[in-house]
């Protein structure tokens, strides 16, 4: 099991902020505690993404909106670019149009021009060909072709 974390951007420095979050009773504010009894982090609603438990071949963590590349192991024959999201009971990588190449689909081979998305790999066997490559909010340029 692992820790339930959060991370947005800080509406007042623009800086990820990482640790509980939760949204304000009293004011509707979106707030990031980073540690019990630290200063509240006002973050941008839209910039919130979870945890999910897994961490890429570098040892960093992935979120909900980030952008990952992948090996499947085939020396490097098959690599797919996704975004993280998350459907009810579970995560999987939405595949990005135009930017994975060499990926299967109806039979064919070359660059992967669908919507259609992964579940998460099982991390034991597929964490250490992940790279985490920027995130939706930072790097849109990663989703356009």
């Amino acid at each position: 099991m692992h820790t339930i974390k959060f991370r947005g951007k800080s509406i007042s420095t623009g800086e990820w902020a990482y640790g509980h979050y939760y949204e304000s009773l009293l004011n509707g504010d979106h707030i990031i505690i980073e540690e019990m009894f630290s200063e509240h982090i006002s973050v941008d609603p839209k910039t919130v993404g979870q945890y999910i438990g897994v961490k890429d071949k570098n040892a960093k963590k992935i979120y909900k909106g980030d952008i990952v590349k992948w090996d499947d192991g085939s020396a490097g024959r098959y690599w797919r670019v996704a975004q993280v999201v998350y459907v009810p009971g579970f995560w999987r990588f939405e595949i990005i149009p135009g930017k994975s190449i060499n990926c299967f689909k109806d039979g064919q081979t070359g660059a992967f021009d669908g919507g259609s998305f992964m579940y998460l790999p099982n991390t034991s066997a597929h964490n250490n060909v992940m790279e985490v490559i920027g995130n939706i909010h930072d790097n849109k340029n990663l989703l356009t072709q």
